[in-house]
């Protein structure tokens, strides 16, 4: 697993690689077109499907690579991909849209809508799930594997799970990314609307939305034009081993890149929402005073004099990014059907966003020093942190790693001084440490500036 693997999908550092790419003089399509190229040299990729719109006209839209591996069939911008968790967006709305209407309300608690939750459970409400504020916790990686049951387990199952499983802190009194909630979600919208959640989706998203190439699936459909997904093993593709069916509202869309642009057109037209609706899934989650860039089903990114909405997706053989910047009106769409989760520099939908967006804005990336570390500090950063990520950090000599799980790739990170600390596999993180009384317990992940997340120390 990547070390920031649910806050942005990991973003790849093979500078050199596409240093070509970066001296490109043909405008952002010919970028595009070397960036791809070289990223394909480099790694084995089953396919990308990159979407550009910018003042409502397409600058890119365009697919490279190979839908299906073993049938040599190309990816064609119609071509149907596993958006992950960009669904989270499609979910939020489902909740405004029944707001709107005053089928519900975001303040309503979960069990005004769903029965078997305990005394602390029960007032859990919908707007903390909405933005991961609920306490509870995130199904999927090794820990949950181990711990409670397989991924062969239905989205019905999980949430019966949900009822016994312990939350990782009291509602609404921090952040921790969980699909389980997104899950909880999606029952609710049915509870509140009377119609099954796909059923819902179609009829109250795609049909306005005018979207012919998406819809709602479990991994076991058959999907005309839906591309393969392929893990990559020792620099080699294999066909994915699929999950079960535990994404209900937490994962489940699939689209094609030219669907994704167009429900981006949309959303931003308030053909879904109407403009208050839409302000709420974008305004960041704030818990004393502290800012979190996370909405309602919305990542809030913070670029240099750029502010932008939208999710990212990872997991079961694909991943997926889906931004969108309104004072620049411009938006960005990127497709995969092949994943690399044990290999942090492996090209991912979100790095390949981050260097268009880099390219489009004119930013440099970020200066990153390497620092010693104080000798009579060192050892007090080590150790196992969570929730999210759940992640040990160890010393090597002079240095200090950190690791997601067992089977990952071992990361080094950067001191910057002031007890701040930058991961190698992507430099627009920041790792900043709560030193208190000779003490580390507690440390904050941002991205951008932008705070996405708050560790502790494990006991």
């Amino acid at each position: 697993m990547k070390l920031i693997n649910h806050f942005l999908a990991a973003t790849f550092t093979f500078f050199c690689l596409i240093a070509d790419a970066q001296k490109s003089s043909g405008g952002i399509p010919a970028y595009v077109d070397s960036l791809v190229n070289a990223m394909s040299k480099s790694h084995p990729i089953a396919s990308v499907s990159i979407g550009i719109k910018q003042n409502g006209k397409i600058v890119v839209e365009k697919s490279y690579g190979l839908a299906n591996v073993e049938l040599n069939v190309s990816a064609t911008i119609h071509s149907i991909y596993k958006l992950n968790s960009i669904s989270k967006m499609f979910t939020a709305i489902c909740i405004l849209q029944l707001a709107e209407q005053g089928r519900l309300s975001v303040d309503d608690e979960i069990d005004k809508w769903l029965t078997g939750y305990d005394s602390l459970k029960k007032h859990i409400t919908i707007r903390q799930l909405l933005s991961h504020s609920s306490g509870f916790k995130n199904y999927g990686g090794e820990s949950w594997r181990k711990n409670y049951k397989s991924f062969t387990m239905t989205s019905a199952e999980w949430v019966e799970l949900s009822k016994s499983a312990p939350l990782d802190f009291p509602p609404g009194t921090s952040y921790n990314y969980s699909n389980a909630g997104f899950d909880l979600l999606a029952f609710i919208v049915e509870k509140a609307s009377g119609e099954q959640f796909p059923d819902y989706i179609s009829r109250h998203i795609l049909t306005p939305a005018g979207l012919k190439e998406t819809g709602h699936y479990c991994v076991q459909t058959i999907v005309p034009g839906h591309t393969t997904l392929y893990d990559v093993i020792r620099d080699t593709l294999y066909r994915c081993d699929e999950w079960g069916e535990p994404a209900y509202g937490s994962g489940a869309i699939h689209a094609s890149v030219d669907d994704v642009l167009k429900f981006q057109d949309a959303l931003n037209r308030n053909v879904l929402l109407n403009a208050s609706s839409l302000q709420q899934m974008r305004t960041a989650l704030n818990i004393n005073g502290q800012t979190f860039s996370y909405g309602f089903g919305t990542r809030i990114l913070v670029l240099p004099s750029h502010v932008g909405y939208g999710h990212t997706g990872s997991g079961g053989g694909s991943t997926s990014v889906l931004h969108y910047f309104p004072a620049d009106d411009v938006t960005i769409a990127v497709l995969m059907n092949s994943e690399n989760d044990n290999d942090s520099k492996y090209p991912g939908a979100s790095s390949i966003a981050q260097k268009i967006e880099e390219r489009i804005f004119n930013i440099r990336p970020p200066t990153v020093r390497d620092l010693p570390i104080p000798q009579d500090e060192i050892n007090k950063y080590t150790g196992d942190w969570g929730p999210q990520p759940n992640v040990t950090i160890f010393r090597k000599g002079d240095q200090l790693w950190a690791r997601l799980g067992t089977g990952s790739d071992s990361i080094r990170l950067f001191y910057q001084g002031d007890h701040k600390f930058v991961p190698d596999d992507n430099h627009d993180v920041v790792i900043e440490f709560e030193f208190e009384n000779g003490h580390t317990d507690l440390h904050r992940i941002y991205i951008n500036g932008a705070m996405v997340g708050v560790g502790k120390r494990k006991k």
